[in-house]
């Protein structure tokens, strides 16, 4: 078996093709984390049902995703109405698009 060549890593990271370095300009101060503009792409919610049967399996029956959360609580209302013991949901996937800004744009 031989071992794959290792080759030094500059001390400061330039780009492979040009040798320039990498510049990150950042401004000091707070960040937060909100959702994306709700147009650019939706979110996607999945439910899983976590209900045990009487002998301890778990249901495991899935929402199909819907970008439309309402949707998926409806199919757990439905599930419930179907098979009354199943009462517990686990959110699978929650696919919503967000975004770092800062807290106060700059002026």
């Amino acid at each position: 078996m031989s071992s794959m060549p290792t080759r030094e890593l500059p001390s400061v990271l330039t780009h492979m093709d040009c040798q320039e370095t990498n510049r990150i300009v950042t401004r000091f101060g707070g960040w937060k984390l909100r959702p994306d503009d709700p147009r650019a792409v939706p979110a996607r919610y999945v439910l899983s049902c976590v209900s045990e049967d009487e002998d301890g399996t778990v249901c495991g029956e899935t929402s199909r995703p819907s970008a439309d959360a309402g949707a998926v609580a409806e199919w757990a209302r439905t599930h419930t109405w179907l098979d009354q013991d199943h009462r517990s949901y686990s959110l699978d996937a929650a696919s919503v698009p967000m975004v770092l800004v800062p807290e106060e744009e700059p002026a």
